[in-house]
C-alpha cells in the first residue's frame, strides 16, 4: 500500500519571497503617502492664507483702511500678529464696534496648530495693482510665489 504525502505549509523560499515582495511595495508607497501627507498640508495652509485674504479685503472694503496695527507696504507674517487680527477681525473682544463685525470664522487656536511653513502678507497703501505688483515683488524674497490681487500674500517654507 502506497502512503500519500500531503505538503502543508510554505517553504523558506516562498515566505521570504512573499516578504520581498512586501519590502518592495512598501519601498514604493511609504514615500508616495508622505508626498501626498506634505501636499494636502500646504494645500490646507493656502486655504487658509485665502481666508485670511479674504478677511483683509472685506476689512478694507467696510472701512476704506486697513487696521492701525497692519504694517503695509511691507511683507508681513501674520503669525506675529494673529492675537489682534483674532480680535478685530473675528468678533473676539473686537476693538472696530460695538456691533461686533465679523470678516472671518478663525480662533486663536487654529493658527497655533499649524506648524511649518508661514503666511507672509502685503497690504498696500494705495490700490493701484501695478503699484503694488511692483512693489511687492520687488520686496518679495528671490523665487518665491506670490498670490493674490489687492492683498498679495506667500507661504514661506521655513
Amino acid at each position: 500500500m502506497q502512503s500519500v504525502r500531503k505538503d502543508t505549509g510554505f517553504t523558506v523560499v516562498e515566505l521570504l519571497i512573499v516578504l520581498t515582495i512586501i519590502a518592495i511595495f512598501s519601498g514604493i508607497l511609504f514615500p508616495l503617502g508622505n508626498q501626498f501627507k506634505k501636499q494636502a498640508r500646504i494645500l490646507s495652509i493656502k486655504t487658509d492664507a485665502l481666508r485670511y485674504q479674504t478677511a483683509f479685503e472685506d476689512y478694507y472694503e467696510e472701512y476704506h483702511h486697513y487696521p492701525s496695527w497692519c504694517p503695509l507696504d511691507q511683507w508681513f507674517d501674520l503669525s506675529l500678529y494673529f492675537p489682534k487680527f483674532i480680535a478685530d477681525f473675528c468678533g473676539e473682544k473686537t476693538t472696530i464696534n460695538p456691533e461686533e463685525i465679523r470678516f472671518c470664522e478663525f480662533n486663536a487656536q487654529e493658527l497655533k496648530s499649524q506648524h511649518g511653513p508661514s503666511i507672509q502678507f502685503f497690504l498696500p497703501s494705495t490700490k493701484n495693482n501695478a503699484n503694488l505688483v511692483k512693489t511687492a515683488t520687488a520686496k518679495a524674497p528671490i523665487g518665491k510665489k506670490i498670490y493674490g490681487t489687492k492683498v498679495l500674500f506667500f507661504i514661506s517654507e521655513e
